[in-house]
């Protein structure tokens, strides 16, 4: 008697439910919830994660991000028992139970799998698929001593070492580059800008000299065609060997049958020889912009770096934040653009739910008041002047803002704010970097001087007087 009593307490109280989870979820744990899950059970319980598929799509699909009733859950699901189940309000017990569920239904599977081998192995005796088999089911299932303290010595010593080898990805500018170590994996990079302010250019920039440095690139362009962003890459590309090209006339098909020789024949090629690659994904990629779409596209992608390559996405560049704010109707703009932020934030730290990290960059615009202050304070930008998101700035761990005017067509300068560095000090000033739109090119040196007598020298050495440059910003 006290066995069966105890059985049934089990039962009814202890036994992880699929149920209790569900009912329990929010609009914050459910898709981190709900990807643990199907990681789990990918392999030991396909009608589960079919149910769980069904609620992703009903939760993006219909509700618009917000977890469904339990009444909802019960015409939706009519295969499960939402009767007597309490809800868990405490994260921490959440992912316990989460925990608890995939570990229960791995040694039911496990069981179930050595009862019929068993069967076929008094009949038929047992293949080497079946021997695998086991084999496999005993490795997900072992315990290992592979969990390291990052407190004990040697571990934070290889950590140390490991972390002093890496080279961040560089800002195109030599003075941010030295004051963080360019944008390492796991971090997030945010550039603010105003609309026209050169985002995408710059952006780009850093993700053609990180593809040149042999990393690989998605870019995930929801405001600029892929062939336009393509076309642009590859007018900067022909500066490499220098046979410039300019964007326009590439953007525009308007080259000489001599410049699209070059174009096809030696940009092209220069381009492929890289030791990254650069992967575009434009909005006609994605059927739409829910985390899960999102999320198996990147699957996807970093599945062909890694067929290419032999390793996977090193730098994600999202064109920009702001575009995802329609994603989710029905959710007010903050809260969706937030959500967002949160996933790629989520991302960086653990690329598509491997322990793997990579550096993601995104595109945000400024607000009117931050345009406004910057065209009175030199270019610079404060941080409440991101637009719609305040989660931008608690995520990111470099905020740099970019300005441009009138004077940046004359001089082909840039103006770089850095608004945020996480562990470091801000520099006293704006930042000034070259630029020429007419090739698509950021961050080379620039050959743009100022004289003794006060005359601007542009790149060709010709010289323009302040006079004269007074009536040319006049006109403009």
């Amino acid at each position: 008697m006290v066995n069966n009593t105890n059985t049934q307490k089990f039962n009814l109280n202890t036994e992880p439910r699929l149920e209790q989870i569900l009912i329990s979820l929010t609009r914050e744990t459910y898709l981190p919830v709900i990807n643990m899950l199907k990681q789990g059970l990918s392999e030991i319980d396909r009608p589960s994660v079919e149910l769980l598929d069904k609620y992703l799509w009903l939760v993006e699909g219909n509700l618009n991000g917000k977890p469904p009733s339990i009444e909802l859950l019960r015409r939706e699901f009519p295969t499960l028992n939402f009767d007597n189940i309490q809800m868990i309000n405490n994260i921490d017990e959440l992912t316990d139970m989460v925990y608890a569920f995939i570990n229960m239904k791995n040694w039911r599977y496990g069981s179930n799998l050595l009862v019929s081998l068993a069967d076929k192995n008094r009949t038929q005796g047992l293949t080497d698929e079946d021997t695998d088999s086991i084999y496999k089911y005993l490795a997900k299932t072992t315990a290992t001593d592979n969990y390291k303290s990052i407190a004990d010595k040697d571990t934070f010593l290889d950590l140390y070492d490991k972390q002093a080898k890496l080279k961040g990805i560089s800002f195109l500018s030599p003075e941010l580059d030295q004051l963080t170590g360019g944008i390492m994996p796991g971090q997030i990079c945010t550039i603010l800008g105003a609309p026209g302010s050169m985002k995408t250019t710059y952006s780009s920039n850093i993700a053609y000299n990180a593809m040149r440095d042999g990393k690989n690139i998605l870019y995930l362009s929801l405001e600029e065609q892929p062939l336009q962003l393509l076309s642009k890459w590859l007018s900067r590309c022909s500066l490499d060997i220098n046979k410039p090209l300019p964007q326009k006339d590439i953007v525009q098909r308007t080259l000489d049958d001599k410049q699209k020789k070059i174009l096809f024949d030696e940009v092209f090629e220069k381009f492929k020889s890289y030791p990254g690659k650069l992967y575009i994904v434009g909005e006609q990629d994605l059927p739409n912009y829910s985390l899960s779409t999102l999320e198996a596209k990147f699957k996807e992608i970093d599945k062909l770096a890694r067929k290419e390559t032999e390793h996977g996405i090193d730098l994600v560049v999202v064109d920009h934040i702001q575009l995802l704010k329609f994603a989710i109707s029905g959710l007010d703009t903050i809260s969706t653009i937030n959500m967002y932020v949160s996933f790629f934030r989520q991302q960086s730290l653990s690329w598509l739910h491997e322990k793997r990290n990579v550096s993601i960059i995104l595109l945000s615009q400024a607000n009117r008041e931050g345009y406004s202050y910057a065209q009175k304070n030199n270019g610079a930008y404060l941080s409440q002047h991101v637009a719609e998101a305040s989660e931008v700035e608690r995520a990111s761990a470099y905020i740099i803002s970019v300005y441009t005017d009138a004077m940046s067509q004359i001089t082909n300068q840039l103006t770089l704010c850095a608004v945020k560095l996480r562990g470091s000090a801000l520099p006293p000033s704006v930042i000034p970097i070259y630029e020429d739109g007419s090739v698509y090119q950021v961050g080379e040196i620039n050959k743009t001087i100022v004289d003794l007598d006060d005359n601007i020298v542009t790149n060709d050495n010709s010289k323009i007087t302040m006079d004269a440059l007074d009536s040319m910003l006049g006109d403009l």
